[in-house]
């Protein structure tokens, strides 16, 4: 229509368009300029010149964050799983190594038990042989002799053997009763006293009143008897001693030898398994593990304090209630209540 106007046309026959809606266009930068609050602005107008809204300005700098969030998230993601796969590997490179570890013992074990049971089972065999050839009684005691011992060893070794499945399955049996303790070191100093070597004599240190605790005889006994074990085994001259005191909260046994003593590098390794800084000497290096675990059982501490070429000294505690006449029974059964 404006064409046709323009060209000097006339509008008579022009079409109209009717219909629709009427619009309002308006300049939004005018209307900003004179101060106008742009509340005020008609809702249906269309401006022209009006600024971007914040996501349309932004739009860009939104998704590009967006992505980068994204992209970290991912990132985080893939570190946390390699993580937790890294832990997987550590967790299962430490099973590996217990396992081969557990095998390696086990042969060195299996080796170890075949030396020590075949040396006593020789000894055995070949000395009883000879002592019904003995010329003397003289001859045949010291044969004798030598097979009581050998018996002795591989009792040892069969119990020690024992002990250890009973550890290793959960199943080593403690039955407690009331204790002279005092009456357990005359008995093993009488029990002793022949197995030492010639000139080294054993000494019993023990308080001037009689302790009684309730506590388990048969691993208390246990554990002194391997202490003394050693000690014979070890000391070439001079004296053992062995005793207990009274500290506060319990007892403390200890064993004294002037022995060849331990250096110093192996003291940290004297009560795990197998353990033997002497290979010349008989033993199952399982002695002082087992009474490790007993005193651990009895909720106490164990120790050794040494010096190569001096001695040692092999000591334990265990908390317990100190009596000094028999115990009465209802003492025990509260002491066992709690």
């Amino acid at each position: 229509m404006i064409r046709s106007i323009l060209d000097g046309k006339g509008i008579e026959n022009a079409s109209l368009l009717t219909g629709g809606e009427p619009r309002t266009y308006l300049n939004y930068q005018h209307l900003f300029s004179h101060d106008i609050d742009p509340s005020l602005y008609p809702l249906n107008a269309v401006y022209f010149q009006q600024p971007p809204s914040f996501i349309e300005k932004y739009k860009v700098h939104l998704i590009s964050a967006f992505s980068i969030i994204i992209l970290l998230g991912i990132i985080i993601a893939l570190r946390f799983r390699l993580y937790i796969q890294k832990l997987k590997q550590e967790d299962e490179r430490r099973e590996k190594e217990k396992a081969e570890e557990a095998n390696r013992l086990k042969s060195a074990f299996l080796a170890n038990m075949s030396h020590e049971i075949r040396t006593p089972l020789n000894a055995i065999v070949g000395f009883s042989n000879l002592i019904a050839n003995a010329e003397s009684q003289e001859e045949s005691q010291e044969f004798y002799k030598i097979v009581e011992t050998n018996n002795e060893l591989l009792l040892q070794l069969v119990n020690d053997i024992l002990d250890l499945s009973k550890i290793e399955a959960g199943q080593l049996e403690f039955n407690y009763s009331n204790i002279n303790v005092s009456s357990i070191f005359v008995m093993l100093k009488q029990t002793f006293q022949n197995r030492t070597k010639e000139g080294v004599h054993i000494e019993c240190v023990l308080p001037e009143k009689t302790c009684f605790i309730h506590s388990e005889k048969t691993r208390l006994t246990q554990v002194i008897t391997n202490f003394l074990t050693n000690a014979c085994k070890f000391t070439f001259e001079g004296s053992i001693r062995m005793g207990y005191e009274e500290i506060e909260g319990g007892l403390r046994f200890f064993i004294s030898d002037t022995g060849k003593g331990i250096a110093k590098e192996n003291i940290p390794h004297v009560f795990e398994r197998f353990a033997k800084f002497d290979n010349f000497i008989q033993g199952t290096g399982l002695g002082l593990s087992i009474s490790q675990t007993i005193v651990k059982r009895l909720n106490g501490e164990i120790g050794v304090e040494s010096e190569e070429g001096k001695g040692s000294t092999f000591w334990f505690t265990i908390p317990c209630e100190v009596y000094y006449e028999e115990i009465p029974v209802k003492a025990v059964t509260s002491e066992s209540a709690q």
